[in-house]
């Protein structure tokens, strides 16, 4: 019986994972249709080494469900580093990076010295870079939810921006 209960919770959390999900996307304000670079890594101080998230990830699947697009889901690898050409090429609205080694939440940050090769950029050209800390951002689980939330309110502040 301990096995079932455990099954029963798992389906009890999909629900409400799903459920948590949908309620996020009807609260979507404007365009959703906001194209990003998702950094899950990069040198410190640099755009070198830039690793993205790409198709078939949890990040490329939440964002795309809070309504984004991922301009690097059409990579062959779920994570790619990528060449600061091909980010001029694809040309993100926003660029989101991932810190897993601070308090919890999101930073509308001021693009560093190092993104100057990128300033034609639409994301650098309007400040549009966010950093979303804390480690729940990187790991599957109920609080995807509050990454997918993170998102929505990223997609909306673009918005209002605008």
């Amino acid at each position: 019986s301990d096995t079932l209960n455990i099954t029963e919770n798992g389906i009890k959390l999909n629900e409400k994972i799903k459920s948590g999900l949908t309620k996020q996307q009807e609260n979507q304000i404007g365009n959703t249709q906001i194209k990003a670079m998702l950094v899950i890594g990069r040198e410190k101080s640099s755009v070198k080494n830039i690793t993205v998230a790409g198709p078939n990830t949890y990040l490329n699947e939440i964002w795309e469900k809070a309504g984004g697009i991922n301009i690097f889901n059409d990579l062959t690898n779920k994570y790619a580093t990528v060449n600061i050409e091909e980010i001029i090429k694809r040309n993100p609205d926003i660029i989101i990076e991932f810190n897993l080694n601070t308090d919890e939440g999101i930073n509308n940050i001021t693009p560093g010295e190092e993104w100057q090769y990128l300033n034609n950029v639409n994301a650098i050209r309007q400040k549009n870079m966010f950093e979303i800390c804390g480690n729940y951002s990187l790991i599957p689980g109920p609080r995807v939810i509050k990454l997918a939330a993170d998102f929505g309110e990223i997609i909306n502040l673009v918005n209002r921006q605008n």
